[in-house]
């Protein structure tokens, strides 16, 4: 569908039983957040910028095969959570803002928004 919607919007939100403050240190702390994500095997900070990070995922291709991507992003962090912003091969930018609401019922809710762009 990117022929005819260049921009494409997602959100994710995810209830949990956790203080705020647990969630917060988790999404302050990238090399431990994005290590949670099944693909990314390693997370290299710039040396002089550690908001740059160079990422490389290893994707599952028809089952037994992987094959490698590499990709930077840019992370600024906030007061609940964090903004990441990619950019990526064939010609897609993608900013994605993880964030943590603390709901009226004492749950925590894990927030995010992320859009991707054809350029």
């Amino acid at each position: 569908m990117w022929l005819f919607f260049p921009t494409e919007r997602i959100s994710f939100a995810k209830m949990i039983d956790a203080s705020p403050e647990a969630v917060i240190a988790i999404l302050h702390d990238l090399d431990v957040f994005l290590r949670l994500h099944p693909f990314i095997v390693a997370v290299t900070p710039h040396a002089s910028n550690p908001s740059q990070l160079t990422i490389t995922e290893a994707l599952p291709i028809l089952g037994c095969f992987k094959v490698k991507t590499t990709f930077q992003t840019t992370v600024e962090i906030q007061a609940d959570g964090f903004i990441s912003n990619v950019v990526a091969s064939a010609k897609t930018k993608q900013t994605t803002h993880y964030s943590v609401r603390e709901r009226h019922d004492n749950k925590i809710e894990v927030i995010e928004h992320a859009t991707a762009t054809r350029r």
